[in-house]
């Protein structure tokens, strides 16, 4: 009978043999590249976004202009997002950005309504008031309203 030679080899010895597997060299470089793409992702911004300082005073004329501008970048931020890792937040901060913008403009053209109106209501008051229904030539009125 022949007897087969069986060797149990403990846990700490099966470890080592594996230990250059289990090594800290081995996981880094494993992790490495989930590393560097977690960091790149945390850096991807949207693209540079070139400040330009609005006049204190504007024409209907210029708002649209910036506003007609500001589409444009907006457009191609939003193209530049999307060649990014963190597309999402690359496009909520281009979209904060074309916000702010906007925010801008919109104040500046009420700003000039109000002027309008302003000056709409002194035309009014400064001329001459005329007696009646406020139309030229045109009869008095008569009869029951309807």
């Amino acid at each position: 009978m022949k007897r087969s030679l069986s060797v149990k080899v403990p846990w700490t010895a099966k470890a080592s043999a594996l230990g250059h597997r289990l090594s800290l060299g081995y996981w880094l470089s494993f992790l490495l590249p989930f590393l560097l793409l977690a960091g790149l992702s945390a850096c991807s911004f949207a693209p540079s976004w070139p400040s330009w300082s609005l006049p204190d005073t504007m024409t209907r004329q210029q708002i649209e202009h910036f506003r007609a501008r500001e589409e444009e970048r907006l457009q191609n931020a939003l193209r530049e997002c999307y060649q990014r890792f963190a597309v999402n937040d690359c496009r909520r901060e281009a979209m904060s950005r074309h916000n702010e913008v906007q925010h801008r403009l919109r104040t500046e053209e009420l700003r000039l309504n109000a002027l309008d109106r302003l000056e709409r209501q002194r035309k009014l008051e400064a001329s001459p008031a005329v007696e009646g229904s406020g139309l030229k030539g045109a009869p008095p009125a008569t009869g029951d309203p309807r």
